[in-house]
Parts: structure tokens; sequence; C-alpha cells
């Protein structure tokens, strides 16, 4: 009930925001005085392009390629909704300052679902006023400098004395930043109970980051699943701590604040504050710091003067000792790196908020309850405010000591009432991680290759169709006046979309890019010359599930044809080429070619070896403890 319940919800949502956006744009004349921009699919709108754009290692095309078609103010949707979107510094702040005035805190349902009706992100009006200050007073500098800066230090000198062998980072930072934020919020040392939690926790993580509807991801269903074992055992926690604090047992953390309060929060509430805080803390913390290391083994010369400022420091105190608040404080060119690397890669990329009336901006016009979304990130990354934007580069940051710059255009935190937080803390965390790393390991970059998937997302995929039929929407084609797609339109669908839409024939698919008619062509010439690989990583993969949508018998000739061709150049390269010519050729290959290329490699390398006198036949691993029996 539950789950069709959720999904009538995702619908109504959208069909009601559709049907605001028609409304909207009747009223005499304002249809000119929106923000340029597309209003994507029926339904789902451009949610899919967004998604996928995260996923991949350039989330900012999304927002680049709109950006450059139509400016820094455009309109999209996102979400199940019409959304302006925001990359301009004056705008955003324009936005951020008049929170409660113009603009009021609007997330996406499944963010609600996600972290709870009664979170600190949702919160409005005198109620996140005093939970704001609250939150606040627990971060600030001086519980930091008297309290927190211990337990940081040693948390992290405790997971750092752990590492052995191969460490992988992102999820050695995330334990670090969970336990450091259950022990800030509800006094818990690491144990066996915050690691099963924080195993749930990377479920709920994992929601934020795909389709919110049920029906269509089973990533989100699980996600809300987890969200719900989560809430079950902290609400345990808040019902022990409060019979504890009845009976007079009182915690100097947040959860004995959420007790002891005047405003008798109920234990749902609570659970609700508390999951929203521990996703703050885990995700974005551990991620700054992961990325912070990319940062600095991609440039030797800074990581030299971070390990030489932190040497100084530690040249000063015993080896057992822990850092005092002074030691932050002395950390000049530190800053310069926590900056440099919020502004290149903070997860929180921007705020979404709706319009609580109609808002002129910048010769357009908002309309009262839409959505708007001031993206950070992008003006982060614009060569107009930052030289080399997207070059990792802390000296930048020099001349003001570390200090950032003007509001309007560095805002890693956000702003207005709802700045983080949590700002100085993450700072804090990062600065003493960095200086516990530096001095205790040394770096060497070097390439960190993950197994691709078997096959390309199918959310990565799109194809250009034609309908075959008029269909019911809004939107979906710019030049249309009425509310449907009409017979003949032609659309970018994702994969699974232009699937279904082919096999009940309402639609004629087009061969992507991959398979233009200059890549059959340069195939049929010469395919051992031709670069597969820039067409697609999985070139053969991608085709077989190209024909069936596009029913072009072509391409499985072109896919034949090229392997077939292919397929001795790669197995001449793999014995005869040396390292240079080696990497030349690989860069060529689809991933499928390498591993075939590896494959030849491997079986090139074991003939090798038994030519000077290596064993003809040796047996399999899982045999090599056992014995012949000797009856």
């Amino acid at each position: 009930m539950d789950f069709l319940t959720s999904v009538l919800l995702s619908l109504a949502l959208s069909a009601a925001s559709a049907l605001l956006f028609v409304r909207f744009t009747r009223r005499g004349g304002l249809q000119r005085l929106l923000p340029p921009g597309s209003l994507g699919l029926p339904l789902i709108g451009e949610t899919l392009q967004l998604i996928a754009a995260y996923k991949t290692e350039n989330p900012e095309p999304f927002i680049d390629e709109r950006v450059r078609r139509h400016g820094p103010v455009f309109t999209t949707h996102v979400f199940g909704e019409p959304t302006v979107f925001s990359a301009d510094p004056e705008t955003n702040r324009f936005i951020l300052q008049n929170e409660g005035k113009l603009f009021e805190v609007s997330y996406p349902g499944s963010i609600s679902n996600l972290l709870g009706r009664h979170s600190l992100l949702l919160m409005k009006g005198g109620l996140h006023k005093r939970m704001h200050s609250l939150t606040m007073s627990f971060n600030s500098t001086t519980i930091i400098r008297d309290h927190l800066l211990v337990d940081i230090d040693r948390l992290i000198r405790l997971n750092l004395r752990s590492w052995s062998g191969r460490v992988l980072l992102m999820e050695a930072a995330k334990k670090i930043t969970f336990e450091l934020t259950m022990k800030q919020l509800m006094s818990f040392d690491p144990g066996e109970w915050t690691e099963s939690l924080r195993k749930e926790y990377l479920l709920v993580i994992e929601g934020f980051f795909t389709v919110p509807l049920p029906l269509f991801s089973a990533t989100y269903r699980r996600a809300i699943r987890a969200r719900t074992k989560v809430a079950e055992a902290l609400g345990k926690m808040v019902r022990r701590r409060r019979r504890e604090q009845e009976e007079g047992t009182v915690m100097n953390d947040m959860l004995g604040a959420l007790l002891a309060g005047d405003d008798r929060f109920m234990d749902e509430e609570i659970v609700d504050f508390l999951v929203a805080l521990l996703v703050a803390g885990y995700e974005t913390t551990s991620t700054i710091m992961t990325l912070a290391v990319k940062f600095l083994t991609e440039t030797p010369l800074a990581l030299a003067q971070l390990k030489e400022e932190h040497e100084t420091i530690g040249a000063r105190k015993g080896p057992s000792e822990g850092l005092e608040w002074t030691d932050y404080k002395s950390m000049p060119f530190t800053q310069c790196v926590v900056n440099e690397t919020l502004r290149i890669a903070n997860i929180i990329s921007g705020v979404f908020r709706r319009a609580m009336t109609d808002i002129p901006i910048k010769g357009y016009v908002i309309p009262k309850g839409w959505k708007v979304f001031a993206s950070f990130r992008a003006v982060h990354l614009d060569p107009d405010h930052f030289k080399d934007a997207r070059t990792f580069n802390p000296w930048r940051w020099q001349n003001n000591s570390g200090s950032t710059t003007s509001g309007n255009v560095y805002t890693p935190f956000g702003g207005g009432p709802r700045l983080c937080p949590g700002y100085e803390l993450g700072r804090v965390i990062l600065s003493v991680f960095l200086h516990r790393l530096v001095t205790r390991f040394r770096f060497q970059a070097f390439l960190f290759t993950v197994s691709p998937p078997r096959r390309p997302p199918p959310q990565s995929l799109s194809f250009v169709v034609i309908f075959q039929e008029a269909v019911n929407g809004v939107g979906i084609d710019p030049s249309s006046e009425q509310n449907c797609v009409e017979q003949g339109s032609k659309v970018e669908l994702p994969f699974w979309l232009a699937s279904e839409l082919r096999r009940r024939n309402a639609v004629v698919a087009h061969a992507p890019a991959s398979f233009d008619q200059k890549t059959r062509l340069e195939v049929l010439v010469d395919p051992a010359c031709v670069d597969l690989r820039s067409r697609s990583p999985y070139f053969y993969e991608l085709g077989c599930k190209v024909i069936p949508i596009t029913r072009d018998r072509d391409i499985g000739l072109l896919l034949f044809s090229a392997f077939k061709k292919r397929y001795k150049e790669v197995l001449v390269k793999a014995h005869t080429s040396g390292n240079v010519a080696c990497r030349k050729s690989l860069s060529r290959l689809t991933k499928e070619e390498v591993n075939l290329y590896e494959a030849a490699q491997m079986s090139m390398a074991a003939f090798k070896q038994w030519r000077i006198g290596g064993s003809r036949l040796q047996c399999a691993s899982v045999l090599g403890m056992k014995r012949k029996s000797t009856d």
C-alpha cells in the first residue's frame, strides 16, 4: 500500500506542476518573461539527465550546456516540478538573502522521504531559527576548541593507526566522519552498534543519487527501507536516553540538548533531526577529505608545502601529544588547501527554494510556486570569477591569508539564514585529518583503476525518436501550442523509455551518434585505425543494445566487420608492443578489446614462462592444497 501510494503521489505532484505551468504561461503575456529553457519529458522532465550527469566524473555538463544555450538563469523541469536554475552569483545571493521573505525552503519529496519531515533542512519559520541556532551553538568555535578538538584528533589517530596495506580512502574517510558525528550528536564511541548503523546509512545515501520513484528504482526502494531501519535504531536510543535523563543522567551532546529543551519534541521529530545531521556531517566531510588528498597527490608542490607546514607544527610537540587550538590557528596554507578543495569539489552543489510570489529578476519573472535552484558549483567553476577555475590552485587564496573571497562568488556553505551550521567544524576536521595524514604517511601518486561495469549503464544512453502518434504530456515539444506531443515530433529519450515506446511501435528510433554515417564509413575503410573508444567505451555492447531499438541490421554487420578486422591487430599488439606503444594503442581500444588484449598478454607471459623451463601443467589454486590419497 505504501509503495502504491508513493507512486501515485509522485505522479500527482508531476501532473499538478504541469497544470501550474500551463496556467501560468497563459496569463496575460507572461510566457515571454520566463527564463529561457526546456521542460524536457512529460512527468520526469530532465531529471534523468541531471542524475546521469552526477553519476559521471564530470557532473557539470548538465548546467554548463544549458548556460551556453540559455544564459546563467534558465528554466528546466526536475524532480517533478518546473525549476529555474541560477548560475549567476548576484541571483544566488538574492535568493539566499531573501529566505523567508520572497523564497522558502523547498526540496523534492524524495529528499523529505529520506531525511524526514522534521529535518533541519526542511524546517521553516521560527522553529527553523531556534533549531539552527541550537545547532550553531554545538558547532561554535568555543565548543570546538574546548571539547570537540580532542575527540576529533583522538578518533582520527585511532583510525589511521588501523590502516595497513591498500586503503580505500573514500571508505576510510566515511568511517572517520561517521564516528566523529556520532560522538558529537550522541556521545557514542566506535563499536558494533555504530558500525551496523553506518552500513544502513550507506544505503540511505545512495537514494539521493537515483530516480526518486520506487516503481523505477530498486536503489531508491532499498534506501527507503534502510532509512526505516536507521529510524528504528535511533528511536530506541532516543527513548533510552529520555528515560536516563528523567532519572537524572544528563549528557552534554546534541541529543541531550534536544531532550532538555523547552520545545518538548516528540521522538519522531528528534529522530528526523538526527538523521539529517548525520547525513550532513557524514557524506559532505568525507567527500571533501577524499578529494583534498586526490588534488594534493596530483599537485606535488602543494603537497610539499603542506607537509612542511605540518612538520613544523609536529616538531614542537611530543610523539603522543594531541593537537591544540593554537596549532590549528597556525595552519595558513592548510586553510588555502581547504578553501580550494571546497571551491572545486563541494558535494553541496547548490540549494532548492520555492518562490512565494511572482519575482522579477534579471529581466525575467519567476512564477509564484516555482522551484529555484541556486548553483554554487557553477559559480565556483566559472572562469569569469576564478582564473583557471577548473585547476586546483591553493595559492590563489594566499593574498588574503586563506580567508574567503566575496560572499557572492564563494559560497561553499550557502548563506543567509540557512548558512551551514557546521562550516567551522568541517574545516577543523579536514585540517586535523591532513595534519595526521601528511606527518604519518608518504604520498605517491598512482593510477587506480576501478573495474567498470560490464555493460553501459542504461541511464547514460539516449536515442532520438520520432513519434508515430500523438502522446499526452507537457513541455516535451517547445514548438507545440497544445498539451501533447504531436505526431512526427522528434525528441531525445533515455534508453529505457525509447526501448519501451519502440516495442509498442509508438516511435521510430535513430541510432546514437556512436553509429553515425561517418563512423560506419571509417570502419569500412580501415577499422584498425578508428578510435572506437571515443565513440563509446563499450562500442560492441552498446551496438547490441541499439539494434533491437533501431532495428538497423547494418549495425550488426558493422560490429562483426570491425571486430573481425581489429581482433588480429589487438593480439599482435599484445604480443609485440613496448610500453609507450602499448599505452598509445590501448587509448583507442574499447573496454571489450582491452579485456581481450590483457588476456592475450597473460597467455603470452605463460607461454614464455613455459619456454624457459616452467611447468607445462599447473593445478588450479583451489586444488593446490589437496594431496592425492596414498590408499
